[in-house]
């Protein structure tokens, strides 16, 4: 998975596509492209005065980067990725992943600009998502009751799907707020599912809280049954 920004990052509309190989990795092919349109863009459903003037900036230029890929039980290609929106978006290909359906949100991962990981549990149906679930507080704001701004990438939170991705039921949470929490990889391995993932530095800057992502790797390990 590949995110293409034809003009200056983070200022023109990128395009998210797929490099594939038939040939054991000798040769690379580009797939087609998707890009999110603005007609597909959701907008955020907890909403105060400060998230209005957030999305109004938002609808200005809108980031979605970093995507990843995950084959559906269907035989279909999920491909999701990060936004600045509130919510993971998604695409499907029936193709094997030369094209690709519209990016639309998927409405049960809200989310910051934090990445996801996602992965189908092997000899199953259900995908597992790790992601940072922001549904508590309003979007793009510090939230009022805890003091962590939007964009800190915590807590660390686990949704499952068993309808290919066409929504999502949030288990939980396997990191609290302490400390932000990104780029998890998953491995399976017998009934464990083995975790990786960043943890912040903070620090008090200015009498402000702040927090460095990807200060330290953490390691973990879940029973897979927790998943089922």
């Amino acid at each position: 998975p590949v995110c293409i920004y034809p003009g200056r990052w983070h200022r023109t509309p990128a395009e998210l596509a797929m490099f594939y190989s038939d040939d054991g990795g000798k040769n690379w092919k580009l797939s087609g492209c998707v890009r999110l349109l603005k007609e597909n863009m959701v907008r955020p459903q907890k909403m105060n005065a400060g998230s209005k003037k957030v999305w109004a900036e938002v609808c200005k230029w809108w980031g979605y980067q970093e995507p990843g890929v995950e084959e559906l039980a269907d035989g279909r290609i999920l491909m999701y990725c990060r936004t600045s929106n509130g919510y993971m978006y998604q695409a499907f290909s029936n193709d094997g992943g030369l094209t690709w359906g519209p990016l639309k949100a998927a409405r049960d991962i809200v989310t910051c600009m934090g990445p996801q990981s996602i992965r189908r549990l092997p000899g199953s149906n259900r995908l597992m998502c790790v992601f940072n679930d922001h549904r508590d507080w309003p979007f793009g704001v510090i939230n009022p009751a805890t003091g962590m701004d939007w964009n800190w990438r915590t807590p660390l939170s686990i949704a499952v799907s068993d309808n290919n991705a066409a929504s999502w039921k949030v288990l939980g949470n396997i990191e609290d707020a302490t400390h932000n929490y990104c780029y998890t990889s998953i491995l399976f391995a017998g009934n464990k599912v083995l975790l990786t993932d960043y943890e912040s530095e903070n620090k008090i800057v200015k009498g402000k809280p702040e927090r460095r992502n990807l200060a330290s790797l953490k390691m973990q390990l879940i029973d897979r049954h927790d998943l089922e």
